[in-house]
């Protein structure tokens, strides 16, 4: 499963959730909004998670709206 992160640089990547460090989770147990830890380009930054996608189904699948997050 992949997300997309919200970086505090204020970017976006599109990351696996494996690649997140902490919390330690099962994959199915992140949650949009959270606040993680995560490496990207071999450092780790802090971030929050603004959407999920993978096995979900298309119409169960909720975004984080893009105002909530620039604004959190």
């Amino acid at each position: 499963m992949y997300a997309i992160l919200y970086w505090e640089d204020s970017t976006f990547t599109v990351i696996s959730l494996g690649t997140i460090i902490s919390p330690r989770k099962e994959i199915n147990e992140y949650v949009l909004g959270e606040t993680v830890k995560a490496k990207f380009g071999g450092k780790v930054y802090s971030a929050q998670i603004y959407e999920i996608s993978g096995e979900i189904k298309k119409s169960t699948r909720k975004t984080l709206p893009l105002f909530d997050v620039l604004c959190y």
